[in-house]
């Protein structure tokens, strides 16, 4: 269904740039099947990876194949066009936030709910958790 999933894209400080300014991200192929399920319309966070969460977007697009070398440091053949939804905020993980996500188990160690990963799927809820932490002032 469009616009129906929630998610967190993990991303690496050197390709932001690339995506951003290009609003576009790109994924290794071993992603193809959870990527296939996500719809234009769906709704996105950044993280940053060791950083902070950026801004809300929305899929321009499903997954499509581009082998055109625009990232830093891979070619990240599955790619999504990306529009940002909302204007772009930086804000770090707090702790106060980290014990209201739901998919973070280990609070303590929380990052590891982020290795080897590059999205998460999240509930609707946890979502829009994020989405009113970057919005407050």
């Amino acid at each position: 269904m469009k616009g129906e999933n929630y998610l967190i894209f993990i991303v690496s400080e050197k390709n932001l740039k690339v995506i951003i300014n290009q609003s576009l991200i790109g994924f290794r192929e071993r992603f193809l099947k959870t990527l296939r399920r996500f719809s234009e319309g769906d709704k996105a966070i950044l993280y940053v990876k060791g950083k902070n969460i950026l801004g809300v977007f929305k899929l321009n697009s499903t997954v499509f194949l581009d082998e055109n070398p625009v990232f830093k440091d891979e070619i990240y053949p599955l790619r999504i066009k990306l529009k940002k939804y909302k204007k772009l905020k930086k804000k770090e993980f707090t702790d106060r936030l980290i014990k209201r996500l739901s998919f973070i188990t280990n609070k303590k160690y929380w990052m590891g709910n982020f290795q080897g990963k590059s999205v998460i799927i999240l509930s609707k809820k946890d979502f829009k958790l994020l989405e009113d932490y970057l919005n407050e002032k």
